[in-house]
């Protein structure tokens, strides 16, 4: 670890932000969507099929195959055997894909800190996610909401990328928009399989967050802290903060 560090990548789930499921209000979006459309289904139906197409979505994210919020579409309306005219589904993606925004995400306490602290000692700060049905145009938006949208200087989101991590090009596409090279990174993620593993591989520090997720260290992570605060601690240390 001789390089020194320079910038900083995040995870976005289970490390900056805990986990808020949209279920209801997508429901209630596809209910007035067909019911506007003259082709209502009963509401059993209408869950049947949304949960059917999220099985679907684990099982693509898992063996790496990104399933974009269109595919998952798609899988519902086959599932309930209809067929939208263009238009309608266009904006009913549109509406699932910002659902969450009705009710945003809770930012993972001291996380907003440490972004400004970070940001003040001229550190490169990245993003890099998996996204579900919440893409990245609207997770902009929700870090926009919480006012640390500007602390960013790079962005890799899977909708937009085109792969999961731990695919090599959702790290170097971070790297390149920071201007890095691998060993002057570290980035912090809750997921070992994916986070920490796509990290390593690509010669970057890794270090793993467990207050959200609480996930066990399975032996790559350079790292394990359990919230931000001790993160500031070990960046300190590491020499990408100054000592306090």
């Amino acid at each position: 670890m001789s390089e020194r560090l320079r910038g900083v990548s995040f995870d976005w789930w289970g490390t900056l932000y805990v986990h808020r499921d949209a279920r209801t209000r997508r429901l209630q979006v596809l209910r007035d969507t067909l019911q506007g459309q003259g082709c209502e289904r009963a509401r059993e139906q209408v869950e049947t099929a949304y949960d059917v197409a999220m099985k679907r979505m684990d099982v693509e994210w898992r063996s790496g195959r990104v399933y974009h919020p269109s595919a998952w579409l798609a899988d519902l309306l086959a599932e309930l055997e209809l067929k939208l005219p263009q238009p309608a589904c266009r904006h009913l993606q549109g509406e699932v894909e910002e659902a969450l925004l009705a009710t945003p995400p809770i930012l993972v306490a001291g996380a907003a800190d440490l972004l400004a602290e970070l940001r003040r000692a001229g550190a490169r700060i990245g993003l890099i996610s998996d996204t579900g049905l919440t893409v990245g145009r609207a997770m902009r938006r929700i870090l926009e909401g919480d006012g640390i949208l500007g602390y960013f200087d790079a962005f890799a989101f899977s909708d937009e990328v085109g792969v999961y991590k731990p695919d090599r090009l959702a790290f170097e596409t971070v790297l390149g928009q920071l201007g890095l090279k691998p060993e002057e990174a570290v980035h912090v993620g809750d997921l070992p399989e994916t986070d920490i593993c796509g990290a390593k591989a690509l010669g970057l520090r890794a270090v793993l967050i467990t207050g959200v997720s609480h996930r066990q260290d399975d032996g790559q992570a350079d790292a394990v802290v359990e919230g931000f605060a001790e993160l500031g601690r070990l960046f300190r240390r590491w020499g990408l903060l100054p000592d306090a």
